[in-house]
């Protein structure tokens, strides 16, 4: 969308005149008081040889403008206006900028552009900040796409209010912030445009940003967007979730078909399949047909839409069939990536790494197979994660095998727990069918003891189950069956907002939703955790909190953890800024992070590849493009300044620490970035041989272990240079709720701790420490919610350090319940158990 015309700016500058016989002079006094014609004026002017930037821009205009010339010379303009801003003219900058933009020359280049922009609008020439707001936002003009940096520069210009709303809108739909939504969203939404409409019904169907969920405010909001294709699904969704409920209504089925029609009429790729759903399971399975049918012809058929026809055309049309399952699972649907390696050999690599994928992205049949093959090899300890998982996703009969193993293991609350998951009789019918209709030998063999207290018929159904003779594809079935079973019961729960609670995790409860509730989560024995509907995401399944979470890190507003089966989980609070964009949350949930840390208001993760990404506030290093524009005394002079941290924290980055509203890297040579407000300061940059940061979000001061064992530090607001605080170091670690003490090993584990800004030592700050005992590890702890500093001595023995009135003292972990203590690695976490 362009908001502004774009028009060539040539300004010739004149300083002052000192006549001189040269070229220079002459052209100098030539232009003010211009005597010669103007091919006379031309030829001076390409007499120079030595130009100044007002005279290689005013050679630059006459070729623009084509005076002397019998036609203008582009080519030889846009060279000339680079020269000129090479020489430091901001003018001629902004019109080599055009020059690229708009093809002057055979040279022209767009993505050569930015550099000459970012010139221009360091000096706020003309619409140049516009512009390099809108090269942010698209990632256009060789500028890289950072939403955070375009938000920078366009509230330090005039912009039109279409390009506010449309950087709003391009963040995180369910997460905008309370500017977004307050100064640009919500306004535009009341004057009748769409898309804001829209958005306002997602913040107030999740609740999102302090709003209370409310899901009739929802439907107006989404309502006013009229034929909007996603406020219509949205619509149309809502019905298609509450279908398993009493209250709904014919009226409401024939609403939910119009609505999800109708998105489908517009492309909405999920409309399709829902709407799909709804005639299948109304025996009308050649409509299905024909509408997925459609939706492939218009390019509107996603992996789930491709998994779908395959099942439907896999009697009439196999080859067309097996075509659709290929491509659904090259898309990375689970069911398809499932269904695909059970058509292989089972002792395949890649039939195990699909069905592991499948199993990751929530396919519960997935899990099952896993988990038999650790049967089968006598891995009873990935059998039981598996079985774990299946019954987070409320697989109740797996939910009943744990209640009897944590009996046995006299884990008496597990076993509680698990045990009340069955309390819904009907649905642990409905499920254990599902698993006896599909021939599991498990459950024909078991079935019976399970389903007594549900009567004589069903005893006798399973009886003849069990005489009858295995089916040999009972996981193909099985996920056919359950799938059709649970698709309306599992999107009412991604749908709903979440108080997870130990008493009834799977039971949305909207009037019970608690924004005030600022509990921590609780993690159980058996990798549980508590937490209430403040933490759980929309449009994400809660069921990962319920198992095999074990060591995690704190982001600035949220948790990430590691989890038993491989992947991660991050939950975070429902306000803009805790959640990262979508490909960010993607890679820190498959790949999970090697350090994440956080300071008040923003996030960094450190990846093993050796790659820095951030989220959060801007100003306090949520994105490491922090604009000149900020700062009337910037000390960056180019483009390159500016994007300076931004391309080198893209690899050889070998640890992050985080300082009061910055963040700091160390890459592989010894160097240390840093970025944050006052970053510019040091130039974004220490150089040295450092091998390790040490640092806190509650401190200004930070410092670094030098590869001599020195540790230097600074503090934010001191400048560059070092003060050592100690030599022949081995392990410095900022200590966590203090200002300015940091704890130091030496080789030999014997303990130092020392207040730079007090300048008070060991006896001063720890008193009663035990200077012969040594220690082997410092590393950080959460405890109740907030970081703490770990010590682990040389028996294993862990302990965190605490603050006792103006002294510090060392606790011992063990005093801690577990349901408030986290480790934030697994490799400490042995330490425990």
């Amino acid at each position: 969308m362009r908001y502004f015309s774009i028009f060539p700016i040539i300004v010739a500058l004149a300083g002052s005149p000192s006549l001189a016989a040269d070229p220079l002079s002459e052209f100098q006094h030539e232009l003010q008081q211009p005597k010669l014609s103007a091919e006379q004026r031309l030829a001076l002017a390409e007499s120079i040889t030595k130009h100044t930037a007002w005279s290689a821009g005013a050679l630059a205009q006459f070729y623009y403008t084509g005076e002397g010339l019998e036609a203008p010379n582009k080519d030889r303009a846009l060279a000339m206006f680079e020269l000129s801003a090479q020489l430091g003219d901001a003018y001629s900058a902004y019109s080599a900028f055009l020059g690229h933009l708009q093809g002057w020359s055979s040279q022209s280049d767009p993505s050569k552009a930015s550099p000459y922009l970012w010139q221009a609008a360091k000096a706020d020439i003309r619409q140049s900040r516009m512009y390099l707001a809108e090269g942010y936002r698209t990632g256009n003009y060789g500028l890289p796409q950072d939403l955070k940096a375009a938000m920078q520069w366009a509230n330090t210009t005039e912009v039109p209010p279409q390009m506010h709303l449309d950087m709003c809108i391009q963040e995180d739909p369910l997460y905008l912030s309370q500017h977004c939504v307050n100064e640009w969203v919500k306004p535009a939404a009341l004057q009748g445009d769409t898309i804001a409409s829209y958005r306002m019904g997602l913040q107030f169907q999740h609740g999102i940003s302090m709003l209370t969920p409310d899901l009739n405010e929802a439907n107006t909001w989404f309502e006013k967007a009229g034929n909007y294709g996603p406020a219509l699904f949205a619509r149309g969704d809502l019905l298609f979730a509450q279908q398993g409920n009493t209250f709904f209504t014919k009226d409401d089925s024939e609403q939910m078909k119009s609505l999800l029609f109708s998105a489908a009429q517009t492309g909405e790729l999920h409309a399709f399949t829902e709407l799909a759903y709804v005639m299948m399971n109304g025996g009308e399975s050649d409509s299905a047909l024909t509408l997925l049918n459609q939706a492939d012809i218009v390019g509107s058929c996603d992996a789930e839409c491709k998994y779908q026809l395959s099942v439907l055309l896999e009697k009439s049309e196999p080859e067309n069939a097996e075509a659709y399952l290929q491509s659904a699972m090259s898309e990375g649907d689970a069911n398809a990536l499932l269904e695909t390696a059970l058509k292989q050999a089972q002792d395949l690599p890649d039939t195990r790494a699909k069905i592991y994928q499948a199993a990751i992205k929530g396919n519960v049949t997935a899990m099952l197979w896993l988990m038999d093959r650790a049967n089968e090899s006598g891995d009873k300890e990935q059998a039981i994660i598996w079985r774990q998982e299946a019954a987070a996703f409320q697989d109740r009969y797996s939910q009943f095998e744990l209640a009897l193993h944590a009996r046995k293991e006299q884990w008496y609350e597990a076993s509680s727990y698990w045990k009340s998951r069955n309390g819904f009789s009907n649905r642990f019918k409905d499920d254990v069918n599902v698993l006896a209709d599909s021939g599991r030998p498990e459950v024909r063999e078991d079935a019976i003891q399970y389903t007594k207290q549900f009567g004589g018929d069903l005893k006798k159904r399973y009886q003849e189950l069990n005489a009858q003779h295995d089916e040999p594809n009972y996981y193909l079935e099985h996920n056919r069956l359950l799938n059709q079973l649970k698709r309306v019961r599992f999107r009412e729960y991604s749908l709903s907002p979440w108080r997870i609670v130990a008493e009834a995790p799977d039971v949305p409860q909207i009037e019970a939703y608690n924004r005030g509730d600022m509990k921590v989560p609780r993690r159980h024995k058996d990798g549980r955790l508590a937490v209430d509907g403040a933490w759980n995401p929309p449009e994400k399944l809660p069921f990962k909190l319920l198992a095999n979470n074990q060591s995690v890190q704190q982001s600035h507003c949220g948790y990430l953890f590691n989890r038993a089966t491989g992947d991660h989980l991050l939950i975070h609070r429902l306000k803009g800024g805790c959640r990262p964009e979508p490909s960010i949350l993607a890679r820190l949930e498959q790949d999970g992070v090697k350090k994440l840390v956080h300071n008040d208001a923003a996030s960094a993760a450190l990846f093993d590849d050796g790659s820095v990404v951030t989220w959060g506030g801007a100003m306090a290093g949520g994105s490491p493009i922090l604009a000149a524009s900020n700062f009337e005394d910037s000390a960056y002079q180019s483009l390159d300044d500016e994007l300076k941290v931004y391309r080198r924290l893209q690899s050889n980055i070998v640890d992050i620490a985080p300082v009061q509203s910055h963040f700091l890297a160390l890459d592989s040579s010894g160097d240390i970035l840093l970025w944050g407000p006052m970053a510019y300061h040091f130039g974004g940059e220490i150089k040295g041989e450092y091998q390790a940061l040490a640092a806190s979000p509650d401190s200004d001061r930070f410092c670094a272990l030098s590869r001599n064992g020195d540790v230097d530090c600074w503090d934010l607001g001191g400048g560059a240079s070092p003060v050592v605080i100690a030599h022949n170091k081995a392990r410095v670690m900022k200590v966590e709720g203090t200002f300015d003490t940091f704890a130091m090993l030496d080789e030999q584990g014997q303990l130092t701790l020392q207040s730079i800004v007090m300048n008070q030592h060991t006896d001063d700050l720890v008193p009663t420490l035990d200077k012969n005992k040594r220690w082997k590890k410092l590393e950080q702890v959460i405890v109740y919610g907030r970081l703490r500093t770990l010590l682990v001595d040389t028996d294993d023995k862990l302990y965190y350090i605490k603050q006792n009135h103006q002294k510090l003292e060392l606790k011992s972990v063990r005093n801690i319940g577990k349901e408030t203590l986290f480790i934030t690695s697994n490799e400490t976490m042995a330490y425990l158990n």
